[in-house]
């Protein structure tokens, strides 16, 4: 769909109610991450420009965050009509929201027909608390024969990659004309580049992501050897404690101050004054 100089597309976002619909646009389109959930009544607009470097092409995205409450159904799907492209949503910690993708893939083919749909796992930063095994998401994708995406929203990872996909998607399917080669053609861009997209690239961010929880679990503080003290016979003893590997972390520079300055301390009895060792004191 044409809007004057460039090409429109309008996306929908649908899933269950708290998978990260409106944290996932909100990202993507102004950058920043909503900490502080407020359920979607309805449904919210939203626009993107974006320039899709493959096709050379202007785009602008009407994005539409639709209600996953099942009480306003009725009312979202009519949000649902001229949309070029779907994304199914669900949560990496609800598995309910995951067994529920088949539910709005079907409704949405049931008000759209056959547009292009993505398949998109949210929440991914949390994947150490999924409810959501990986062989169980890798699954319903090639059983949809869909795209999957793994995002955070948090991090802003795959997030604008999904969006790209989608628009990249939107524009070859522009091109085919009548429905049956429409239909084959699609599975088979799907199953090319879906199944298998950034599998590397979220195989890199796990470990990246695990490695930075571990530093921020708390210090790693080298051993040092403490003075314990030891009570035997009644008497308590108290053992020097070794500090060397301490010392060793100090610039040699400032162990050498800290040399000149304890030597400065040790004054000769001599060169203390009589007058000064005397105290003058005031009798009232």
């Amino acid at each position: 769909m044409s809007c004057g100089s460039e090409e429109c597309i309008k996306v929908i976002v649908v899933g269950n109610c708290g998978v990260g619909k409106t944290c996932l646009l909100h990202r993507f389109v102004c950058c920043s991450f909503i900490d502080l959930y407020t359920k979607t009544i309805g449904a919210e607009f939203l626009e993107k420009d974006v320039f899709s470097s493959e096709s050379q092409i202007a785009v602008k995205l009407m994005l539409w965050d639709t209600a996953g409450q099942e009480t306003s159904s009725a009312l979202t799907q009519g949000y649902y009509y001229g949309a070029g492209a779907a994304v199914l949503v669900f949560s990496t910690v609800d598995h309910d929201s995951y067994t529920d993708v088949a539910k709005w893939k079907q409704k949405v083919e049931f008000v759209c027909g056959p547009i292009v749909m993505v398949l998109c796992q949210t929440k991914y930063d949390l994947f150490h608390e999924s409810s959501v095994t990986d062989r169980e998401a890798v699954g319903l994708a090639e059983e949809f024969q869909l795209p999957l995406f793994r995002v955070s929203s948090k991090d802003n990872f795959n997030v604008f990659q999904l969006f790209e996909f989608i628009v990249q998607q939107c524009l070859v399917v522009e091109e085919i004309d009548g429905s049956e080669k429409f239909s084959s053609q699609f599975k088979a861009l799907d199953t090319e580049s879906g199944c298998a997209v950034n599998r590397a690239k979220e195989s890199e961010y796990r470990a990246r992501k695990s490695h930075k929880d571990s530093l921020d679990s708390g210090l790693v503080l080298q051993k040092v050897t403490t003075a314990v003290p030891i009570i035997t016979d009644g008497h308590t003893y108290r053992p020097a404690s070794d500090f060397s590997d301490v010392k060793a972390q100090i610039p040699q520079k400032r162990q050498k101050s800290t040399k000149e300055n304890q030597e400065r301390m040790k004054l000769p009895s001599s060169s203390v004054s009589k007058k000064n060792r005397r105290c003058k004191c005031t009798l009232v």
